[in-house]
């Protein structure tokens, strides 16, 4: 995933696990504009990592992505409707939709 969306322009800060990634942020001079996580990691879920880095990333955009579909995540409390997410397995072109998606609704609040 690193490697397609470094081919697309993006700058990416990689991890691991979830530890590493607290890690890597804390040691990184970059603001985050998106963080795009498993939903299902060992140590915690993706969306205790997005809680815990939103407290020092209050912009933070978050895609989610899971090998199970929506609905799955869902129902086991792991994602609230309306949340970014993306069914593995994806291509370049749904991830790059994926992300530019999180910025539509910033866009249209700023021309209104």
């Amino acid at each position: 995933m690193r490697k397609m969306l470094e081919r697309e322009g993006f700058e990416v800060l990689e991890a691991g696990g979830p530890s590493e990634a607290l890690e890597v942020c804390r040691q990184s001079a970059a603001e985050l504009d998106v963080l795009i996580t498993d939903l299902m990691m060992p140590e915690m879920t993706g969306g205790e990592l997005a809680t815990q880095l939103s407290g020092s990333y209050p912009h933070l955009k978050v895609l989610f992505m899971s090998g199970y579909g929506r609905a799955d995540i869902e129902a086991q409390g792991l994602l609230s409707p309306g949340e970014a997410f993306l069914s593995k397995p994806f291509n370049v072109a749904r991830l790059c939709g994926a992300i530019e998606a999180l910025f539509v609704d910033q866009v249209q609040e700023a021309n209104s």
